[in-house]
């Protein structure tokens, strides 16, 4: 399976929307999931289906973004907070290539850490320390791609909430708030049992703050 063929197929005008894409990847998870192709053997090949799919969905929606902090003058740090946070979460998309090449992981940090403390200097310290768990999260594995499909890793359930997070403050968009309740309880349980704290509280915060509005309106 060719790497990234999904956000091919969107770039070649094959899916155009995200009805096509479930589609799509229905198609091949019948072909690659264990109980339907009756083996193990395509264990990896299906997780590595999932991975695409997650960021297929995030190229979808890009279009719909198109914002960043050279775009415009921005002085409000909790919007700028949030395109910071958009920006790690590219670092960890293996789509976005020459995004990655003209990012810098420390550079952005950085920046997310400075726009956070002009936001809330009260809890700036959160930021910095949920970022260490973040990092701690990353290298967090399962053993073999049999436990990786039955139970996705950590970091591959928190993801989304990067995204959507980050996309409902600078698109007002409805959708992405609700989807933040989505699986939210089991993702803090697993935070807590392995004892990323800070990350988990950094993420309470966050989606508490979706109360006050999303940032693009001030």
């Amino acid at each position: 399976m060719k790497n990234d063929f999904l956000i091919d197929f969107i770039n070649e005008g094959k899916i155009k929307d995200e009805s096509d894409l479930k589609k799509v990847f229905r198609e091949y998870a019948k072909k690659f999931h264990p109980d339907t192709a009756m083996t193990d053997k395509y264990v990896n090949d299906f997780v590595r289906l999932k991975e695409q799919y997650e960021e297929a969905l995030t190229y979808l929606h890009e279009n719909e973004i198109h914002v960043h902090a050279d775009d415009r003058s921005v002085t409000d740090s909790r919007y700028s907070f949030f395109i910071e946070l958009l920006k790690i979460y590219h670092l960890d998309s293996s789509f976005s290539i020459k995004e990655k090449k003209r990012l810098n992981q420390e550079n952005i940090y950085e920046n997310a850490y400075y726009f956070f403390i002009k936001w809330k200097p009260e809890i700036s310290v959160l930021f910095k320390n949920a970022m260490i768990d973040y990092e701690g999260i990353k290298k967090k594995k399962y053993e073999n791609a049999i436990s990786n499909l039955r139970k996705p890793t950590l970091f591959l359930n928190l993801r989304p909430f990067f995204f959507n997070i980050a996309s409902y403050h600078l698109t007002g968009k409805e959708i992405y708030k609700k989807r933040l309740n989505q699986n939210l309880e089991p993702i803090i349980k697993r935070l807590e049992e392995s004892g990323f704290n800070s990350f988990r509280d950094l993420l309470l915060f966050l989606i508490r703050d979706t109360e006050n509005g999303s940032a693009v309106f001030g």
